[in-house]
């Protein structure tokens, strides 16, 4: 499997369905009781939300290349890491 692919596979099945249960979660959050530091974090994730489909919009127009679709692997990987 190639790099993109992988990539791909990462950010639509893993990285992004967990991003936008977060923001579902943390919008109702603010709606109701958040507090500024809410309102932040929510901002950062859907952010980072916009990222990840950029990602797959690059992929599928053939904009990412291999090498930097494996950079992004790492990084990924090594974030995912972290937070364990």
């Amino acid at each position: 499997m190639s790099n993109t692919q992988k990539l791909k596979e990462m950010v639509q099945n893993e990285l992004l369905p967990e991003v936008q249960n977060f923001i579902k979660k943390l919008s109702a959050i603010v709606e109701t009781k958040g507090t500024e530091e809410d309102r932040e974090v929510l901002e950062e994730t859907r952010e980072l939300e916009e990222t990840f489909e950029t990602i797959l919009e690059d992929i599928a127009s053939g904009e990412m290349d291999e090498e930097e679709a494996l950079d992004l692997l790492k990084e990924l990987k090594k974030m995912n890491k972290g937070r364990g």
